[in-house]
Formats: structure tokens, sequence, C-alpha cells
């Protein structure tokens, strides 16, 4: 799988950053969180990497790889003129095939993301991480909007991942409300509640 993907895929893009093996990262580039008692630790390697994780929560980037995998997914497949990936494969991925019960915000599963319909616009989405570095990646295609968070504060996974969503969430929600000039005074801002601490 790895070796697949690095040959189709972080290859083509240049995602030069971005990785399976969780070895090769770089201790002092990979993220770093609090544990309870105060003290930073590093996610590599991370308590909770299993290689035969890897298909679905294993691959471990950078900002700039990230914003690289997200122009080549809002073009469907396209990067810098070259056509790495069929558009139609998207017509799939994206395409709702079960419902999900995740909450309002979170309505079909495609083919390895999340399908929602938020203000009236689609929304593309997946996330997960390891323990210390939840994260979210949001794609709106038809606004060419992309949108990542990642935390860098919950050790616990299941806990991080929701704050992680919710944090994403709130945030679209005014990034979509403000591109169509559909702000309104009675929508509340950022919950603080939701950034969690730093130390």
């Amino acid at each position: 799988y790895e070796e697949y993907m690095t040959e189709n895929f972080l290859e083509p893009l240049g995602l030069e950053q971005t990785t399976f093996i969780v070895d090769e990262l770089e201790t002092p580039t990979a993220a770093h969180w609090p544990d309870e008692s105060g003290e930073w630790q590093s996610s590599t390697p991370s308590p909770t990497y299993y290689p035969a994780h890897t298909p679905s929560n294993g691959v471990f980037s950078t900002t700039e790889d990230l914003l690289k995998w997200a122009i080549f997914n809002m073009n469907q497949g396209e990067f810098e003129g070259e056509q790495i990936v069929p558009a139609s494969a998207w017509d799939l991925m994206w395409k709702p095939y079960t419902e999900i019960p995740w909450g309002e915000e979170f309505g079909d599963y495609g083919y390895g993301w999340g399908i929602s319909d938020m203000d009236n616009e689609r929304v593309i989405s997946w996330g997960g991480g390891h323990l210390g570095s939840p994260n979210a990646f949001y794609l709106v295609p038809e606004e060419n909007l992309a949108l990542f968070v990642v935390f860098n504060s919950s050790p616990e996974m299941a806990k991080g991942n929701g704050q992680v969503d919710a944090f994403t969430q709130q945030v679209l929600h005014v990034l979509l409300r403000a591109s169509t000039e559909q702000m309104q005074a009675d929508q509340p801002a950022l919950d603080p509640a939701l950034i969690p601490p730093t130390a």
C-alpha cells in the first residue's frame, strides 16, 4: 500500500514532506502535544500507530503538502496541468452510498469521504488523527474552499476528534455565510470553549 501510494500520488504531487512510514518522520518537525503532567510529547512514533491501519489513518504530512492535496482533490485529479487520476473517480468517491449517524452535520458516506450539506452547500470531509493530533479536512467544491484544522492537545482520541470537528464546522459556517452574504446577526461567534488550552 505504502509503495503504491508513494509512486502514484505522493511523488506525482510533489508531496515531499508526506509519508506513511512513521520511522521516516523527523521528530523536531512532528506534531507535539502536552500530556496530563504538562510535559510535551512527540507524535513520533504515535502510541496508536500500527502499520495495518495505514490505509485509514496512517499518513503523516505538513500544511504545505495538505494544500497540494486539497488542490488535487478540488480539481478532481488534476494537478499543475496534469490529470493524475481520472476525474470520474471523484464522481464515485463523492457520491452518497450510505447514511452515517454522526450528528446533523454529517449525512452520508461515499468512498473514503463524508458527504453533508452545510448552509445549502455540499461539504466533503474526513478526519481522524493519532493521540495528540486530531484533525479535520473539509472541502466545499462549489465554493473552491478547503479547510484543514489540527489540534495538538487532546490525549483522548475520540474526545479530540469531536472537538476538532465541532470547531472546524463553526469556522466553516462563518466562511460559508460570509461568502454568500448570509451572515446573520443572531448567529453565535466561535465558541471559545472549543479551543483547546495551551500549555
